[in-house]
């Protein structure tokens, strides 16, 4: 049986992390500001409970990221009708042209990637990724 080399694993994750901070220094986002942007991206009715659930973080992260977020006047808060408690999230203009921004450079790095690796591996990655593979 195979034996996976995770701490090459781990080298190799961070590596591709860092190609993709450098695609998003020009749209002037972190990598968890764009997993946040991509999940409210077309919704009307994101809280940050919901963003906290979704992105797997903590309640405190959520609301340091949105104040620090709101403040670059990339996301905007509506109340929440049903609950006086929370309020909704969404993109600003500003806010849909940087992730516009972001996802054409994601879109580049993934198409230069995908010609870096061959293609057994990129289905491997892909299978990973779509949770194919039992988590322990």
């Amino acid at each position: 049986m195979a034996k996976i080399d995770l701490m090459g694993l781990m080298t190799a994750i961070r590596s591709y992390e860092q190609r993709l901070t450098l695609v998003l220094l020009d749209p002037a986002l972190t990598v968890s500001q764009l997993r946040m942007l991509m999940t409210i991206n077309g919704h009307t009715d994101v809280t940050s409970s919901y963003l906290s659930e979704q992105l797997k973080i903590t309640k405190a992260s959520v609301t340091g990221q949105l104040k620090e977020l709101e403040r670059a006047k990339v996301v905007r808060f509506t109340p929440n009708p049903d609950d006086k408690r929370s309020s909704f999230v969404h993109l600003t203009a500003v806010g849909k042209k940087r992730l516009d921004l972001a996802l054409v450079g994601l879109k580049e790095l993934e198409k230069k990637i995908s010609k870096e690796l061959p293609e057994h591996t990129i289905n491997a990655l892909n299978r990973m990724v779509m949770g194919e593979y039992k988590k322990n």
